[in-house]
């Protein structure tokens, strides 16, 4: 079975942001440790796409 996070990588990929992709498992651990909220963790992933 697949991880949670490769769901999401996969549907990353599917929205063409390959790199945001390969970061995910990172973003994912540090939004964790940071306890970030959506909001923090949304723009996050944007701002690193970008």
């Amino acid at each position: 079975m697949s991880q949670p996070y490769e769901v999401l990588q996969e549907k990353c990929r599917t929205l063409r942001l390959a790199e945001t992709a390969k970061e995910l498992p990172n973003l994912l651990r540090e939004a964790e440790a940071k306890s970030w909220t959506y909001y923090e963790f949304i723009h996050e992933v944007l701002s690193y796409e970008m």
